[in-house]
């Protein structure tokens, strides 16, 4: 996506074993995903019944942004006592199906996923982004923020008590706005966040206040 890496920041120490343990565990499981992608040739386009086989074992879930437009989403249980929710936001071209190699892994830590097609992606790694689908031509990275803002609106409808960002690339950014603006949120996993929005310095800025463990 281009742009300089936002430096990581420390924030307050809850659940830091757990957390460690999810970013290690997203961390080997990313980088195999971009050697496969590599191998793959990354943007070829899948039918919805292909992209269905892939998120086997998720529920469908839809809701409303602030602006109007529907957001969907795959969510999926955890294995055991819950411990909470993670909304996974994919990268720049892709869809949900990118967290699908990642998700029994997090689901066998406790916790639940939730992955989100948002309007601003593609269909990479075999995908469909049934959010994007509704839309003419690409959107901006910034309009996408809507549909992630309506995914932690949505989790805290269904009563989560402790509530994962976790974002790819320009998501990642974003994810460090949601923590932001949503305090409620109690840590965020930032994947090569990026200042990729049309106003330089602005992720800088939501990195500096964020204050939960990133």
């Amino acid at each position: 996506d281009g742009g300089s890496h936002v430096p990581i920041v420390a924030g307050r120490n809850q659940a830091e074993g757990l957390f460690v343990t999810i970013f290690w565990i997203a961390m080997k499981i990313h980088l195999a995903l971009g050697a496969a992608l590599l191998l793959v040739g990354g943007c070829s386009r899948s039918n919805t019944s292909e992209a269905a086989g892939l998120r086997a074992g998720s529920t469908e879930v839809n809701f409303l942004a602030d602006d109007g437009g529907r957001v969907y989403a795959d969510l999926y249980p955890a294995i055991g006592p819950r411990k909470g929710l993670i909304l996974m936001f994919h990268q720049s071209g892709s869809n949900s199906v990118e967290y699908a190699p990642i998700v029994p892994k997090v689901a066998a830590l406790g916790f639940e996923c939730l992955a989100v097609d948002q309007r601003s992606g593609g269909d990479m790694f075999a995908g469909y982004n049934r959010t994007a689908a509704n839309y003419k031509g690409k959107q901006a990275y910034e309009d996408a923020y809507h549909d992630m803002d309506a995914a932690f609106k949505w989790a805290e409808t269904k009563r989560y008590k402790n509530i994962i960002a976790w974002g790819s690339s320009y998501s990642a950014s974003l994810a460090l706005r949601l923590a932001d603006e949503h305090p409620e949120i109690s840590a965020v996993l930032a994947f090569s966040p990026g200042e990729y929005m049309q106003q330089k310095g602005v992720v800088q800025l939501w990195a500096s206040k964020c204050k939960v463990p990133v």
